[in-house]
């Protein structure tokens, strides 16, 4: 039985299908962690080079600094909203490529 689920899987990854789908995932992760990072990199960035940026006065008791910090929860809960999206349908397309490929394996083969 062994044998059967490792022939599956072999199939599977050999597919241009699942190749395309392990490259969608990694553009998914990638981009998403490119924007988390410039976020979170964009504070100690600009509060060195520009401190007074942070000092602005956005209402009579906040600043610019306040806000950022505060629109990175929102940057980063958009973002993990975005991810779990993405890849509910790259899980989708995962189930129907194993689901296409486990009824191919499980046809009875006629070898002569």
């Amino acid at each position: 039985m062994a044998d059967i689920s490792a022939q599956v899987y072999e199939a599977l990854y050999a597919k241009p299908q699942f190749q395309d789908l392990v490259r969608k995932r990694r553009g998914v992760v990638l981009r998403l962690l490119f924007i988390s990072m410039t976020c979170f990199f964009l504070v100690p960035i600009l509060s060195s080079f520009t401190p007074d940026l942070f000092r602005l006065k956005v209402t009579a008791s906040t600043n610019f600094g306040l806000w950022y910090l505060i629109a990175q929860y929102l940057i980063g809960g958009a973002v993990a909203w975005r991810y779990a999206v993405q890849l509910r349908h790259l899980d989708k397309m995962v189930q129907h490529l194993t689901q296409q490929e486990s009824q191919q394996s499980s046809l009875p083969s006629t070898a002569i």
